[in-house]
């Protein structure tokens, strides 16, 4: 019974760094789990996918997207561990070909809140810091627009909205994503 404990233990560890008051996800300790959607249900899906590459000497997500033969977005989604709660979370991310992407972040009733965020400098590593998870657009779950913690999951979107004038195809890096609680 200890050793299975302690397993389950060491790979918690290792998919979440917990910190005093939240966690951190990253992809050179978590870099299983990430869930890659094309947005099929609305036609033709982008051309796209997400992994886990070397880029500038860390271990980052890459999320892809080629939208030259249509489509409306590509995301990926990450279910968090049910303890959870949220109050800020920070996105380290770096872009090429966008100016905006969006996050979207469901509470334990199914609740998604959906927010669009500018990348001020898409060719430097950008912090971004979300102060609550109430965002302005939801459906779903309690339908009432308060959060319901704890956190199920996370997701991050590319839609042809975000695109740089002329751009066709894009690339998120995600260095990490740290929640507080």
């Amino acid at each position: 019974m200890k050793k299975l404990w302690i397993t389950v233990a060491v790979v918690t560890l290792l998919e979440v760094i917990v910190m005093a008051e939240g966690f951190q996800l990253n992809f050179q300790t978590s870099p299983r789990g990430w869930i890659f959607r094309r947005g099929d249900e609305f036609g033709p899906g982008v051309q796209g996918n997400f992994k886990v590459i070397k880029f500038e000497g860390d271990a980052v997500g890459c999320l892809t997207g080629d939208f030259t033969k249509g489509g409306v977005y590509v995301a990926v989604y990450k279910h968090l561990p049910p303890r959870v709660n949220l109050k800020t979370m920070t996105i380290t991310l770096k872009a090429q070909g966008l100016h905006a992407a969006k996050i979207q972040i469901t509470d334990s009733t199914g609740h998604t809140f959906q927010h669009k965020f500018s990348i001020s400098r898409p060719d430097e590593w950008n912090e971004i810091k979300l102060n609550s998870p109430q965002f302005p657009e939801f459906w779903g779950g309690a339908k009432d627009g308060k959060w319901h913690g704890p956190v199920k999951t996370i997701g991050l979107i590319l839609d042809k909205g975000g695109l740089a004038n002329g751009i066709k195809d894009a690339k998120l890096f995600i260095r990490s994503i740290t929640i507080e609680e």
